[in-house]
């Protein structure tokens, strides 16, 4: 069976966006991700709705995935 994009989607509680635009990752994220103080992130957002974070090391792995789906979903077609 394939692996879906949304299988490991995870959602850990609420956070606040503070006066200068800061939100707390919420700690469960943290230690999944192993984010550290530091860290650097991509942020991206789709139809201005959804906030994303994304290590730069593994942007790579995730366009290659969202391919692979792309490609599939075309096929079927």
């Amino acid at each position: 069976m394939n692996k879906s994009l949304f299988d490991d989607f995870l959602c850990c509680g609420a956070t606040k966006v503070g006066e200068r635009g800061q939100v707390v990752i919420p700690i469960e994220i943290r230690k999944k991700m192993k984010i550290k103080p530091g860290d650097k992130l991509f942020v991206f957002s789709k139809f201005n709705e959804v906030v994303g974070l994304i290590k730069p090391e593994h942007f790579d792995d995730i366009l290659t995935e969202l391919t692979k789906t792309l490609q599939k979903l075309k096929h079927n077609n």
